[in-house]
Parts: structure tokens; C-alpha cells; sequence
């Protein structure tokens, strides 16, 4: 049931996308808001104790709530493309975030009696 609902939303988003027309300006809401949730995913990551679906959610709304304000103070009040690329943006960085804070791990430290830096990298299985 619930990847029916999943393919559902994707085709009405398909279908939203498929009747827009894109402009140069898309590719930067799509780009700024996938990066504004992968980060908002990372930071919520390891300082917290929610679910994988939580920290999606939790690390997309910053995001989906600064595209929606920017689009509030747009002068282009009828147009929901922009918005549903800001949410597909968010949505999609907090996803491939937490995918990757689950998969990778990245340790840096730095003794200072040595004055060295050692970046120690892994990767889950």
C-alpha cells in the first residue's frame, strides 16, 4: 500500500512538472534546495535520536519553508512550479543526506603535541 501511494504522488509531481515550463532560474531552485536539505539532514543526523523518515522530513522543512516564503514575496503568485521543485529539491537532499550519513563516516582529528591532522574515512556495509 504504501508504495502505491508513493507512485501515486510521483505521478501527480510527474504530471506537474510535465505541463511547466523550465527556464534557467528552475535549475537553480532545484540545485540551491537540494543542498539546503542535504545539509539540514546532516546537521540533524548525529545530534539526534529521530527515524530515518523523521530526519527527512525534519531536514527538508527548513528548506520547504524558506521556498515558500520566497515564493510568497515573488511577485509570481500563480505559478507552482517553482514550489514543487523547492519541494522535490528538499525532499531529494534530505534523502541522498541521510542515505550517505548512513553509508559513509568522515573523522577528522588533529593532535596538537605531533601538529598533525589525521581524516580517517569509512564505509558501512
Amino acid at each position: 500500500m504504501k508504495k502505491i501511494k508513493v507512485l501515486l504522488l510521483g505521478l501527480c509531481l510527474t504530471q506537474s512538472l510535465y505541463s511547466y515550463e523550465y527556464d534557467e532560474k528552475d535549475v537553480y531552485h532545484i540545485l540551491s534546495s537540494t543542498t539546503l536539505g542535504y545539509v539540514g539532514e546532516t546537521l540533524l543526523h548525529k545530534s539526534s535520536s529521530l527515524s530515518d523518515t523523521q530526519k527527512i522530513i525534519f531536514g527538508a522543512t527548513p528548506t520547504i519553508a524558506i521556498g515558500a516564503y520566497k515564493e510568497y514575496v515573488d511577485d509570481k503568485t500563480s505559478d507552482n512550479g517553482d514550489m514543487i521543485l523547492n519541494v522535490l529539491g528538499a525532499l531529494t537532499g534530505a534523502y541522498l543526506g541521510n542515505y550517505f550519513n548512513n553509508k559513509y563516516f568522515f573523522k577528522l582529528n588533529h593532535e596538537g603535541a605531533t601538529k598533525t591532522t589525521k581524516l580517517t574515512m569509512g564505509y558501512n556495509f
